[in-house]
């Protein structure tokens, strides 16, 4: 018979298994976010790839399948909302999901993310319970 802490970590190994199952793309260019947030999502057992501008994002579509992007809206070279629309144009609805990650809720963000195509928002710094409420939203997990 186990005793509990065996439980708990037998009950913590299989979510942490059944988590890595679950290709996140971070869209992100501050190297300071992508680590924080790499961080996060990585301990609580997420695969995790690093895209540091939009046209790379589009580059990793078209080699790998993922099953969210986390997209930050201010990047370079091709940014998160434009990034989108692309992604939109070239999966229609074989694409992954796609939050916006942004600094803080700056009036018309959230509404601009929508617009562009994006499902949802994260503010950041956000914790993972705020990350695992969107991907059960999405059936994810």
């Amino acid at each position: 018979m186990k005793t509990i802490q065996q439980q708990q970590q037998t009950n913590f190994m299989t979510f942490i298994s059944s988590n890595a199952n679950i290709r996140i793309l971070l869209a992100e260019d501050n190297l300071v976010n992508q680590l924080l947030i790499k961080k996060v999502i990585e301990k609580a057992g997420y695969n995790l790839e690093l895209a540091t501008n939009g046209l790379q994002v589009l580059e990793k579509l078209s080699h790998s399948q993922y099953d969210l992007i986390l997209m930050d809206v201010q990047m370079p070279d091709l940014n998160g909302l434009e990034t989108t629309k692309e992604i939109i144009s070239r999966y229609a609805d074989n694409r992954p999901k796609i939050i916006a990650i942004t600094a803080g809720s700056f009036g018309d963000d959230e509404k601009h993310c929508m617009e562009a195509g994006m499902d949802d928002t994260l503010e950041k710094p956000f914790k993972i319970e705020q990350l695992e409420e969107k991907l059960a939203k999405f059936k994810l997990i």
